[in-house]
């Protein structure tokens, strides 16, 4: 597929874009199961030859190109603010976007649509999400460093894991993690992140994020598998893996297998634990009151 995208005119990657958005919408709106390369041709007033030509392993390369898509929507759906994260002020123009476009599109919001709906079962489109988490990391890290600069929070602020904690809290659960920013739940606070406020707004930041993670529907569509697949966000620091089977072990689940998706220097990976139906409820809430953030 890269060959084909060297060789594409401006009018060819104006059609294959078309193409994409109009794939990323059915799946939002029907899951990828219930996407056929029919109903995205109707859609999109494609013929199959020209279908093929821009996607020619059919279906699998229209839904990684969905997913690179998604990806990207969800950090373009958040600037400029997400770009000029510069003060306490900036933050909170971030989570007023953040709340407005994602209160605007609902459940079939771009994050929703990547690791709910396409999911994590194909390694391509687990490295899409792993990078998606890395650019996202980058962006707050260096919001946090510049908060630390001006002075406006504590100079000992670890960058990474703050830039961490809020982003495996916002993924959690987007909007109400970012209402969290506020102590009173007002799109219009203003509290200086040194004030006692402000780390009440923290603390409801991080809550809503844990609190998010049983109400994440699971894959749309999927087929019926023996075992039920839980996605767990990791930081990329000694003992994460073992501190979450311990967590596991604790509650009393059995892992009956086990995959991650890591790309190098990233912050973050994605692990995926496939336990039996009956055992994935008790897991998702130890992990969740564990701190960890979880999708089903």
């Amino acid at each position: 597929m890269g060959e084909v995208e060297r060789v594409l005119t401006s009018k060819g990657t104006a059609t294959r874009q078309r193409i994409v958005a109009g794939a990323a919408a059915l799946v939002r709106d029907r899951g990828p199961a219930n996407v056929s390369l029919d109903d995205i041709r109707a859609v999109t007033s494609t013929s199959k030859s020209q279908l093929f030509h821009y996607f020619p392993d059919g279906k699998s390369d229209l839904l990684l190109a969905v997913a690179r898509y998604e990806a990207q929507q969800v950090l373009d759906d958040q600037q400029p603010m997400l770009g000029d994260l510069t003060s306490w002020a900036a933050w909170l123009r971030w989570r007023d976007r953040v709340v407005e476009k994602y209160r605007a599109q609902g459940p079939g919001c771009p994050l929703s649509a990547l690791t709910s709906q396409l999911g994590l079962a194909d390694p391509a489109t687990r490295t899409v999400v792993t990078d998606l988490y890395a650019r996202w990391h980058e962006y707050l890290a260096a919001g946090v460093r510049a908060l630390v600069a001006t002075g406006e929070i504590d100079p000992g602020t670890d960058v990474d894991d703050a830039a961490t904690a809020v982003l495996t809290a916002v993924a959690g659960d987007l909007v109400r993690a970012a209402e969290g920013l506020t102590e009173t739940g007002s799109p219009h606070s203003s509290a200086s992140p040194t004030s006692p406020g402000a780390h009440k707004e923290l603390t409801a930041l991080l809550d809503q994020g844990r609190a998010g993670v049983a109400r994440i529907p699971g894959k749309h569509g999927g087929p019926a598998r023996a075992f039920t697949a839980i996605q767990i966000v990791l930081r990329d620091q000694p003992g994460e893996l073992a501190r979450l089977f311990a967590a596991a072990a604790a509650a009393g689940v059995n892992i009956e297998d086990v995959g991650i998706e890591h790309s190098p220097g990233a912050p973050v990976g994605v692990a995926e634990l496939s336990v039996r139906p009956e055992a994935a409820g008790p897991l998702i809430t130890a992990l969740a009151d564990a701190g960890w953030p979880v999708r089903r």
